[in-house]
């Protein structure tokens, strides 16, 4: 099988990443890089058609309280908070700088 990585994929791949490694360890990240592919080309092998999709979480339910929207805060509550305002705009004081 031809390399899937090369050289020039793996200095393309550290730069995307913003990884660093010392020049000795490129042919162990070559290899490694190899083995998880294989490892991937293997999984592609597995039959998954009779397998029931699976979207993620449970059907467990909260037992200590109910799941609703509820407004916490009032509006006037939300905008009293902040120094400022302006009709529909809040203002609050610079974090970086003096303003200017």
């Amino acid at each position: 099988m031809e390399d899937i990585i090369t050289r020039e994929k793996l200095a393309h791949l550290k730069e995307l990443a913003k990884v660093h490694f010392p020049e000795g360890q490129e042919e162990k990240m070559l290899r490694d890089l190899e083995k998880v592919i294989d490892y991937f080309e293997e999984l592609k092998e597995v039959r998954t058609e009779t397998v029931t999709p699976a979207a993620g979480g449970s059907f467990n339910t909260n037992v200590f309280r109910d799941d609703s929207e509820k407004k916490e805060f009032s509006d006037a509550h939300t905008v009293g908070q902040f120094p400022e305002s302006h009709g529909d705009l809040l203002c609050m004081p610079p974090v970086f700088g003096n303003g200017e």
